[in-house]
């Protein structure tokens, strides 16, 4: 699982999408703390604080 996670992260570094300082280990990292056992709501709010760290794409605020 590894490999194909660091051949997503690679893709999306060379398409200028994801940050060059992301690695497999923040990927586990993200995935072990995500707030899975919460309401939908949380889930949505842990993403979108999380996202901005792994990818080049300007936040998005929240109206």
């Amino acid at each position: 699982m590894g490999s194909a996670v660091a051949g997503l992260i690679r893709a999306g570094q060379a398409d200028g999408d994801i940050h060059a300082d992301v690695t497999v280990s923040d990927i586990y990292l993200l995935f072990s703390t995500a707030p899975t056992d919460q309401p939908p709501a949380a889930c949505v709010r842990w993403l979108a604080l999380v996202t901005p760290g792994l990818t080049t794409q300007a936040r998005q605020a929240k109206n």
